[in-house]
Order: C-alpha cells, then sequence, then structure tokens
C-alpha cells in the first residue's frame, strides 16, 4: 500500500469513528488531531494474532494485500450485497503477482458479479488466472448481522491481542501529550472476513463487538481506548485502567 493509499484508508477508518474537525497529522503528534489541538486520536488496526506475532510479519502483509484487493473489488462491485472470505498459501504477494493489485480488484469484481447468487466456494481450478493468488473464495449474499458467524470464521476478540496493541502504542503517548492535551486510541477491526496466521477457521483482522469485550478490562495510560468493528458499525469504549 503507497503512503497515499494509507492516508487515504485511514481517513476512510476514521470517518466511520468521528466526522468532526479533525485533520490528519504527521509524526509525531497521534493520526488525528482537532483544529484546536486539543483532542488527538492515534488509529491502529486489530490482529488477532497481535501478542504473538511480530509487526509487519510476512502473513500480516500478505493479509493486508488481499484485504487491499477485496475492498478495492466491492468498491468497483455494484450487485446485491454480499460477504467475500478469500484464501490464499502464496507468501510475499506484493513482489509475486505479475499483475497490478488494480487489475486483480477488477478481476475480483467481474468475478463477484457473475457469481453473487449462489452461496458457494470457488477453488483456485474455477478461478481465472488474474486471480489465482487465492486458493479459494467464498462468495454469499448475506446481511451485515451474519458476518464474522459460521461463514466467516472466528469473530471473537483476542483480549491478549488488543491489550497488546494497546501496549505497543503506550511508549508514544509522551510526545502525543506535548501536541494534544488529550489523547485516545482507537483500534480498528476490519469488515472483510481473512485467513489468519492461526489456522484454519479463524480471521486475523475481522471480530465483533462482543459482550466478552464489553466485560473486559485493559490497561492502559490513553485517556480512552476504543474497539471499532467495522463489519458491526459499532464502536464501544473499551473498560480501562491506568
Amino acid at each position: 500500500m503507497s503512503e497515499v493509499e494509507k492516508e487515504a484508508e485511514e481517513k476512510r477508518i476514521f470517518n466511520l469513528f468521528c466526522s468532526s474537525d479533525f485533520y490528519k497529522a504527521k509524526p509525531p503528534a497521534p493520526d488525528f488531531v482537532n483544529k484546536s489541538k486539543t483532542v488527538g486520536y492515534e488509529l491502529t488496526g486489530y490482529h488477532i494474532d497481535s501478542h504473538i506475532s511480530h509487526k509487519g510479519s510476512k502473513e500480516k502483509q500478505d493479509e493486508q494485500f488481499i484485504h487491499e484487493v477485496i475492498c478495492e473489488a466491492l468498491t468497483q462491485y455494484t450487485g446485491q450485497k454480499v460477504n467475500v472470505y478469500a484464501g490464499s498459501s502464496t507468501t510475499n504477494l506484493r513482489k509475486k503477482t505479475p499483475i497490478s493489485k488494480k487489475i486483480i480488484a477488477q478481476k475480483l469484481a467481474e468475478f463477484i458479479s457473475l457469481n453473487n447468487s449462489v452461496n458457494d466456494v470457488y477453488f483456485k481450478p474455477k478461478l481465472p488466472k488474474e486471480l489465482n493468488i487465492f486458493d479459494s473464495i467464498h462468495i454469499y449474499p448475506s446481511s451485515k448481522e451474519e458476518w464474522g458467524l459460521s461463514k466467516a470464521g472466528n469473530s471473537e476478540p483476542n483480549i491478549k491481542a488488543i491489550q497488546e496493541l494497546i501496549n505497543k502504542k503506550e511508549p508514544k503517548i509522551k510526545n502525543y501529550r506535548t501536541i494534544v492535551k488529550e489523547v485516545s486510541l482507537i483500534i480498528h477491526a476490519s469488515a472483510v472476513p481473512l485467513i489468519g496466521s492461526t489456522g484454519r477457521g479463524r480471521v486475523s483482522t475481522f471480530a465483533r463487538v462482543t459482550d466478552t469485550l464489553k466485560k473486559s478490562k485493559f490497561t492502559s495510560t490513553f485517556d480512552s481506548v476504543y474497539f471499532l468493528s467495522e463489519a458491526d458499525n459499532e464502536t464501544i469504549k473499551l473498560n480501562i485502567t491506568n
């Protein structure tokens, strides 16, 4: 993902949380700051393996690439609402893929349009050559309420992973407070299910707001920590103690 694409995606996610008068800031400031520079928000992505995986691992990079392709395809797709669940065993996708991400997304959008009425899984022999980075693609018409349940793998947030995501951001708070008085963290869970590195049936960046999450307690010196589930279109304020 280029810096321009990354910034656009971060703005899109932040607008799901808040559409007030904030701008995209540069380091050492948090990601978004209001014009009076009193409030700032740092944005980070949820990952089910955050407590055991290294940041920037190849698995995460490959999953991020697939996530970008699916998101781009769904922006181009104009048919009835569908959910897309894709899996790939190919590694180092950005370097090994001979065609551009834009073309792959375009072909995936076309493939979805042709197969959007039946709940089915399509494996590599049935996929167009432009989609051979995928081992399988599961397309099913569905309501948002069904995302993350039986068809989308494990949607229960990993509490240890969330705490680790908070911990990784904690060292930056001191610098943030030199710029803004109040700083909070937003943890974003993807709306697009992806196969994670923890095994079949698990999804890495996808999670829903659950009773377990609402009741869990976390440790942080952020003023507030929020969990944004794009699949649920819901944001909750997590229970934190200093």
